[in-house]
C-alpha cells in the first residue's frame, strides 16, 4: 500500500507502475509487475526514483498508486567484467545464485550486460496458527510445504552508439523469467504441486535528437512478448488432474515526444504514443496426473493427457 490505500490482494504488482528506463515491463496478461530478483540485475542498476501517489495523467495505465522508474547505469561505469555471487539459508535449506555484469565504452559505443540467477528453498513450513484456514484437517495433513522452489532470473542488455544523424541511438532489452513452486497460492494451499512460471520480455529502440539548443526530440519503438512457460501449472487439491495456464500477449508500439526550453522558467513538452496489443485471454486445461477408466478397467485417457479448456 501507499500513503494508506491498499488495493487488495496481489494488488503492488497491478496498481503500481514499473519502468526501466522509462520504458514499461510490466507483465501484459495480468498487467502485473514484478519486484522480486526476477525483475533486473540489481548491480546494472544506477539509482530507482519513486513517485507516491497517483500519476496516470504523466505515466499511463496502473499508476494508480504510484511510480517506479529504474535508471540503470552506463557501460563506461562498469568498465569491465564484475563478478557477483549470492547465498542464502531458508530454514535449514542452503541457496545462492551469482550473477554477471559487462560493460565498456569505446568511442561513441557505450554497452552494458547484466544477469542474475539464485536458488532458494523454502520448504518445511506449515501454516501459521492465526491463518483463517485453519483448523482444517486436510491442510494439517499436506503439511509442511514440500519442493518449495524459487529460482527467479533476470536478463538487462542497453547499447548507446552516438553521433547517428547528429543523435543518439539505443537499443534496451529485458528479460524477466518468474520461476517458483506455489504453496501458499489461495486456490490451493499446501497442495505441493502448483508451479508459477512467466517470461517476460521487453526490447525498445529510440532515438534521441537535439538539432537546436532549445529543441530535442525522441522517437521510440518497441516490442514486447509475455506468457507462461509449459511448466506452469495449479494444483488445486485433485487427485486426477493439474490445470495447465494458458494465457500470453505481444505487442508493439511507438512514441514521439518534442520538448521546447521556451524559457528558463518555461518547458513544453508535446508527444504522442502508439500501442498495439494481441492477448490471448487467460483459460485453463486440464492434465492428467490418473488414468481415466472405463466400467470395465480398460484405460480410456492415459496419464499425461491435455484436455484443451474453453476458449472465449
Amino acid at each position: 500500500g501507499i500513503r494508506g490505500i491498499n488495493g487488495g490482494q496481489d494488488a503492488s504488482g497491478s496498481v503500481l507502475k514499473l519502468m526501466i528506463d522509462g520504458q514499461p515491463v510490466d507483465y501484459r496478461p495480468s498487467t502485473g509487475n514484478f519486484f522480486g530478483p526476477e525483475l533486473i540485475p540489481i548491480d546494472v542498476i544506477e539509482r530507482v526514483e519513486v513517485i507516491r501517489g497517483p500519476a496516470s495523467a504523466l505515466y499511463g495505465a496502473n499508476a494508480f498508486l504510484g511510480v517506479i522508474n529504474i535508471v540503470t547505469r552506463s557501460g563506461e561505469s562498469i568498465g569491465g567484467v564484475h563478478l557477483v555471487g549470492q547465498g542464502a539459508l531458508v530454514g535449514r535449506h542452503p541457496g545462492g545464485g551469482g550473477g554477471v555484469v559487462m560493460g565498456g565504452k569505446s568511442g561513441p559505443v557505450d554497452v552494458i550486460a547484466g544477469a542474475n540467477f539464485l536458488y532458494l528453498d523454502r520448504s518445511g513450513r506449515g501454516l501459521p496458527s492465526t491463518s483463517p484456514l485453519l483448523p482444517n484437517d486436510t491442510l494439517s495433513a499436506r503439511a509442511p510445504s514440500r519442493n518449495d522452489v524459487a529460482e527467479p532470473a533476470s536478463l538487462f542488455a542497453k547499447l548507446s552508439l552516438k553521433d547517428v544523424l547528429h543523435g543518439t541511438l539505443s537499443l534496451l532489452a529485458s528479460l524477466q523469467y518468474l520461476d517458483a513452486h506455489g504453496e501458499y497460492q489461495s486456490y490451493g494451499p499446501l497442495t505441493h504441486g502448483t508451479r508459477l512460471t512467466e517470461l517476460n520480455q521487453d526490447y525498445r529502440l529510440s532515438y534521441e535528437v537535439t538539432p537546436v539548443e532549445r529543441f530535442s526530440l525522441t522517437v521510440s519503438a518497441n516490442y514486447f512478448n509475455s506468457s507462461p512457460t509449459s511448466a506452469a501449472q495449479v494444483d488445486i487439491g485433485r487427485t486426477d488432474y493439474v490445470l495447465l495456464p494458458s494465457e500470453g500477449a505481444d505487442g508493439f508500439g511507438f512514441n514521439v515526444e518534442g520538448c521546447i526550453r521556451a524559457h528558463r522558467m518555461l518547458q513544453i513538452t508535446a508527444g504522442g504514443d502508439f500501442v498495439l496489443e494481441h492477448h490471448t485471454l487467460e483459460t485453463w486445461d486440464q492434465k492428467l496426473i490418473a488414468p481415466v477408466l472405463s466400467p470395465a478397467g480398460s484405460v480410456l485417457r492415459a496419464t499425461g493427457t491435455i484436455i484443451p479448456g474453453d476458449a472465449h
